[in-house]
């Protein structure tokens, strides 16, 4: 009862708070905007952009933004209730009062938009209707059949529309694509590009301007693109003169790795104090102590003397830097120099000169190069409640070569309802202690030059190593890791890493309990059993994501894991033991090694439906296979649902495999399986301020593969059949709150359970069936959750 009185007492302050408060008098409140297009073709978001007046934001048709700011009152009088009315009008968002005026404006301005996407013909038809005091705007476009290119040719400057026409098969410009006029423009860059790449440092796209003939008639139009010189004025003639675009050489290249931008600003001698270093033709000059090695920036560096100019040795150059990580900002400038190698005939009536020349300078400032991070994180359920905490710390350049060190603390604190026999009410603690360290080198560390091979860009090496302490109640846990791989770019969209050795040891203690829990469970004995990992990684992940991170992206992942394969080679050396299972297996130091197969794949789309709001998609699937020297994977390699970042009706390892029943606690100790389902969707929108909200749903689960020996009375539960897995699904739905200020998010996310294959069948739906307390699961996180 109490609960349904909140929820009026809420209504009635809303509605107290009209969103028409701030309208003045006669003037209406622009409430909505509907652009209706007939040419899929033409993008929505792109006409409503060029709209100079957007309505107020409204959540599931509620302008709760609108409503805030009209909590605020004009008149306050007391120092409280103007810092209250302030408040009200910061987090919210004033009213949109119609303009007649930018109405009009807009109305040509999407007129305008359609002639430069080539639909000279289009009909725009717009309607204005005013209820009470609040106005709608409908905007009907009819594109009807749009103007396309017949042909195009090059003219102009003979050299340069040589090397143009040879690239032809790059133009954005073809027959039969419709005229529009940014791809004109885009076609303008790639020129200017492409000669800028051939030496012509002063070429621009200026220089490259369109003619266009309509006259061909049937909606076609002739391109004629002309390349222009440049202009050049002489003081002595008091005119102009045409020159031909010139080439330009690299004549030397300085490298100022320690380069302070405030002090060169205040200091004018400040470069005098740099001493060179001169390595294989480039000088790199460094204030004080080196901070960098000369072979660092050799590599980095794609702009070397005696080569023409390149943008896209400039690009490379800057990227590489960039991704060195230890400089906050990297400046090239190139200047012209005197060309002093002129050969003249001694007559003295023909010159000949070399090609222009230019001087290099990169200016690097650094990073601090030492750092420290902590991090934390909450969880909290009914039956879950933990802490979790990080504290790091980092040098970026170790040994003067780009080597990012990191070394971490990390331990939990979760706390659960303790499982004994048949009772499940004692609170009690575990803990979980690591420590890990990497260090990243900026380069391939192998015998051969991999370069040569295949192209790859911000090549690195990591090596890594790790200790992790579990504590449970009935079991002790000691994990030691180390791991070697490589990382690099393919391109800017596909990322690789490769790691051909990661190795892992897994000791138990006190497991006395943990055995005579587990005598029925023979396959969880064996994933809980000491163990040696010896296995091999790849994972591939492609991002078409822009830098400015505004319009819509795809990302995807393939990760994969081979263990034990090398090791069995080897088999014919090594000793064999019995396994708690009853099976035997090769041993090494007195381990099983585990040999598995493990394979997954992640996939997102992350939809701009406009500046405000976004919907999110995710879907990931995974298997992983034991064979040959295993019966069972080791108990990390099994996955899990639940948590921040996965099934938020659930706290971690809290769901499934399959439909296991919710009474049955002493299985659902350890909620792993060796296949995994799971899609998620997030509708992200702007409230106020800097907070975001966010609507999401999650479906999934995690099962045993049918060729698991786990008896016939948990197969039916555990065990993916694929004639009815999606009866086991899990869904829940959500509500979240972001406080996203731009370099940090913070994440308060509430998940309700919609499906619980736990339970009962027919009493699984759980809003036809009632909602319990235990069924609710918060999770606050940094970040989104994908």
């Amino acid at each position: 009862m109490k609960n349904y009185l909140y929820t009026i007492l809420l209504i009635a302050l809303l509605a107290s708070c009209s969103s028409t408060k701030f309208v003045p008098k006669g003037e209406y409140l622009l409430s909505r905007v509907k652009v209706n297009i007939d040419n899929k073709k033409v993008s929505k978001s792109a006409v409503e952009g060029v709209l100079q007046q957007k309505p107020i934001k409204k959540f599931v048709g509620i302008p709760f933004s609108t409503w805030i700011y009209s909590m605020s009152d004009s008149t306050g009088n007391t120092r409280l209730k103007r810092w209250f009315n302030k408040t009200f009008q910061k987090l919210g968002e004033a009213p949109v009062i119609f303009d007649s005026t930018l109405y009009e404006t807009s109305v040509n301005s999407v007129r305008l938009y359609l002639k430069s996407k080539g639909y000279y013909n289009a009909v725009v038809k717009d309607t204005v209707v005013f209820e009470g005091a609040k106005a709608s705007v409908f905007v009907d476009v009819k594109t009807n059949r749009p103007y396309r290119i017949k042909k195009m040719q090059v003219v102009g400057d003979s050299s340069l529309s040589q090397i143009i026409k040879k690239d032809s098969l790059s133009s954005f410009l073809h027959a039969k694509m419709i005229f529009d006029t940014d791809m004109l423009e885009k076609e303008r860059e790639r020129v200017a590009l492409l000669l800028r790449n051939k030496g012509y440092f002063f070429f621009n796209k200026t220089y490259v301007v369109y003619e266009a003939d309509s006259t061909v008639g049937n909606r076609e139009v002739s391109i004629t693109q002309i390349v222009k010189n440049p202009m050049v004025y002489s003081t002595i003639a008091d005119s102009t003169r045409e020159q031909v675009h010139e080439k330009y050489t690299i004549k030397e290249v300085n490298v100022f790795t320690n380069y302070d931008r405030v002090e060169a600003l205040t200091n004018k001698s400040y470069l005098n104090s740099f001493v060179e270093n001169r390595v294989d033709g480039v000088s790199i000059w460094s204030n004080g102590p080196r901070n960098v090695t000369p072979n660092l920036v050799l590599r980095a560096l794609k702009i070397r003397p005696g080569d023409f100019y390149s943008q896209k040795a400039r690009s490379e150059t800057d990227d590489n830097f960039s991704d060195l990580k230890i400089f906050r900002t990297t400046d090239i400038q190139f200047s012209s120099v005197e060309n002093s190698r002129k050969a003249e005939m001694d007559t003295a009536l023909v010159t000949f000169v070399q090609p222009k020349e230019l001087a290099c300078n990169i200016y690097l400032s650094p990073m601090p190069s030492q750092g420290y991070k902590l991090e934390g994180e909450m969880y909290l359920s009914s039956d879950y409640w933990g802490l979790e905490g990080n504290l790091g710390y980092m040098h970026r350049n170790l040994f003067k070569g780009a080597e990012l060190f990191n070394i971490n603390l990390n331990g939990s604190i979760p706390f659960s309802r303790r499982i004994d026999g048949s009772t499940a009410t004692e609170l009690s603690q575990s803990t979980e202690l690591g420590v890990s360290a990497s260090i990243n080198i900026p380069r391939f560390l192998m015998p051969f030059n991999i370069s040569k091979l295949f192209k790859t860009n911000a090549p690195r090496t990591q090596f890594s190593v790790g200790y992790n302490y579990q504590s449970r109640t009935i079991y002790t846990r000691n994990l030691l890791n180390f791991g070697f791989g490589y990382n690099w770019m393919m391109n800017q969209n596909v990322s690789v890493s490769y790691s051909p050795i990661n190795l892992n040891i897994i000791k138990m203690y006190n497991d006395d309990k943990l055995y005579d829990y587990l005598k029925d469970q023979l396959l969880l004995r064996t994933a809980f059993s000491d163990h040696f990992i010896s296995s091999g990684k790849f994972s591939i992940t492609y991002n078409n994501q822009k830098i400015s991170g505004l319009g819509s992206y795809y990302y995807a992942t393939l990760n994969a894991e081979l263990a034990g394969n090398v090791v069995s080679l080897f088999n014919s050396g090594l000793k064999k033991g019995k396994l708690t299972d009853g099976s035997e297996s090769y041993l090494i130091w007195g381990m099983p090694y585990s040999q598995f197969f493990s394979v997954d794949f992640t996939t997102v789309y992350n939809a701009r439906l406009d500046s405000k709001n976004r919907l999110v998609y995710r879907i990931q699937i995974g298997a992983a296979f034991p064979y040959g020297n295993a019966t069972a994977l080791p108990y990390e390699r099994y996955f899990y649902v639940g948590g921040a970042n996965s099934m938020r009706g659930w706290q971690v390892r809290t769901l499934g495999p399959g439909a296991l029943p919710e009474n049955d606690d002493k299985n659902r100790l350890f909620q792993i399986g060796d296949f995994k389902i799971e899609g998620n969707v997030e509708y992200r929108y702007k409230l106020f301020w800097s907070f975001e909200g966010a609507l999401f749903a999650d479906v999934g689960n995690i099962w045993f593969l049918p060729r698991n020996k786990l008896g016939e009375d948990a197969s039916k539960y555990v065990v993916f059949h694929i004639d009815s897995f999606y009866k086991q699904l899990a869904a829940d739905a959500g509500v979240g709150l972001r406080l996203n200020l731009g370099y940090l998010i913070v994440r308060l996310d509430s998940g309700f359970r919609m499906f619980d294959p736990s339970k009962e069948e027919g009493k699984r739906f759980l809003p036809a069936n009632g909602f319990s307390r235990r069924d609710i699961s918060y999770h606050i996180g940094i970040g989104y959750p994908f």
